[in-house]
């Protein structure tokens, strides 16, 4: 690896100088995170930029902290106190045989979507029950079962919230969330 001062490895004519520059670093899953300050080396002469070793684990460090990337420690204190197997934990979620593993190792990360998908599962235990027992196909089973009758109060009893006497309106095109919120508010406010 070429240090500040060394000649130039494109065009033999230059010398690298260190400077600090603003990174911009694409994520797997396509967002762009600004790295600011980052040490590189710049050829004088024809520009030609490396950045160091020593960058690196700076650049990373931002990143995930940019993009609230879980660690290896993160995932594995989230699965602790579950009592479950690493396969069985695996069949759970749904996830690729490998995944779980190389995500507990480090060699991979959750994506974002994923890890808030975990820190959900992890603040409230029950979600990971309702994933585990794939508890929705029951809910559609009983949903068709009743053409939908009483899912305000299916709503309210998988959040642990107190039932709504008035159902909400559930209108194709509508803010459904908007309408849940807005009827949650006014039972609090109620209450």
């Amino acid at each position: 690896m070429p240090k500040a001062t060394d000649t130039c490895i494109v065009c033999d004519a230059g010398k690298y100088l260190s400077i600090q520059k603003n990174l911009d670093i694409e994520t797997q899953d396509g967002t762009h995170v600004v790295v600011p300050h980052v040490p590189v080396l710049r050829c004088d002469a024809c520009g030609d930029e490396i950045v160091p070793p020593s960058s690196h684990s700076f650049v990373d460090r931002y990143v995930k902290d940019a993009t609230e990337q879980l660690t290896k420690t993160d995932v594995q204190r989230l699965f602790t106190g579950l009592d479950r197997t690493q396969a069985a934990v695996t069949e759970d979620l749904g996830l690729g045989p490998k995944t779980l593993t190389r995500w507990i190792s480090g060699s991979q990360h959750p994506n974002r979507a994923m890890g808030f998908y975990l820190r959900v599962m992890a603040e409230f235990p029950q979600v990971y029950t309702w994933v585990k027992n794939r508890t929705w196909k029951t809910q559609d089973a009983e949903l068709a079962a009743n053409r939908g009758s009483g899912i305000n109060q299916q709503i309210y009893r998988y959040l642990d919230l107190e039932a709504v006497s008035a159902p909400l309106p559930l209108t194709p095109g509508a803010n459904h969330a908007v309408a849940f919120r807005n009827s949650h508010r006014s039972v609090s406010a109620a209450a």
